[in-house]
């Protein structure tokens, strides 16, 4: 089962600015650079467990349920 490059880079920028959101919160809060360190490493592990391990999953059945693609157009799918 392949996956679409899009929503790729959309779950990678979201990521990527949730990640930076926590840097610059915990810069903001004058945290020691181990919690910012902290920060970093959780925020990636989180990051890419949940797209690798389940949610992947869950995104492509729903989004190919929801969208019904039939002879080159779309419909929406009635189930």
């Amino acid at each position: 089962m392949k996956y679409s490059f899009p929503a790729f880079v959309g779950l990678t920028a979201g990521a990527l600015s949730a990640t930076i959101s926590g840097v610059l919160i915990a810069q903001a809060l004058h945290l020691s650079d181990d919690i910012i360190a902290s920060i970093l490493l959780l925020s990636t592990f989180l990051c890419h467990n949940w797209y690798k391990k389940e949610r992947r999953d869950v995104i492509w059945k729903k989004t190919r349920n929801f969208l019904n693609l039939k002879s080159g157009s779309l419909r929406w799918n009635k189930k």
